[in-house]
């Protein structure tokens, strides 16, 4: 199946590039969500560092190539409404991935800056179960996060890495930290990896550790 028809999913707003494997039950597939700024190239790159060519890999592109206008850590109406388009967008890519016969055991979400950050929010308001969410230097929106939320089951099994640095001014650590904590809480298996100091960008380490967690656990098909 194809993804041609994306205009069905959301007209007008978002562009979508697909690499690696068409849409079949038989392939998992990776959303790529993008940092500001970023274009289709840069997506393109990262799906080539992760080497996951046997993967569906569908690479969605905001419009101006930017998911939200303002910081990620302001009032969540700061950011209206392209927050809400964006989120809402993901959730129908997701629903036309089920609908298509892709089960969400076999859905990852990878984003890197303000794609984490989207990729970390959905996950926080959808509590859909997907395979992994892997969020390079990225967390959940707001000026503060409220920790001391009740322990849920609905992220049982979900892999989630996260990575930030001490040294990056545009994600804090600690919102790294703290978002790492807020889905430990919802039961998901979650690993944290915070540099001492790298700059705004995704290491060789990081794309290593990634691989390993988009790779694992395969399912096998007949």
């Amino acid at each position: 199946m194809s993804v041609n028809n994306r205009n069905s999913i959301h007209p007008n707003l978002f562009q979508l590039e697909q690499f690696g494997q068409p849409i079949s039950p038989k392939h998992p597939v990776v959303i790529l969500l993008h940092g500001r700024r970023q274009t289709t190239q840069d997506m393109q790159k990262l799906y080539e560092k992760l080497d996951i060519s046997n993967y569906t890999v569908l690479a969605p592109i905001a419009p101006e190539n930017t998911w939200y206008p303002r910081g990620f850590m302001r009032e969540i109406s700061d950011n209206q409404p392209q927050l809400n388009d964006a989120l809402n967008y993901l959730d129908s890519l997701i629903v036309f991935l089920v609908e298509s016969g892709i089960p969400l055991n076999q859905i990852s979400l990878v984003g890197f800056s303000q794609g984490a950050c989207i990729a970390m929010q959905y996950l926080k308001e959808s509590m859909k179960p997907v395979r992994c969410c892997i969020g390079f230097t990225g967390g959940l929106f707001g000026p503060e996060l409220e920790l001391n939320i009740a322990g849920s089951a609905a992220l049982n099994d979900v892999k989630i890495y996260l990575t930030g640095s001490q040294t990056d001014t545009w994600v804090p650590a600690q919102r790294v930290q703290d978002t790492a904590q807020y889905f430990t809480t919802c039961g998901a298996n979650v690993d944290v990896k915070i540099f001492d100091s790298r700059d705004h960008l995704i290491s060789d380490e990081e794309i290593s550790q990634a691989r390993e967690v988009l790779t694992s656990q395969e399912l096998c098909y007949e």
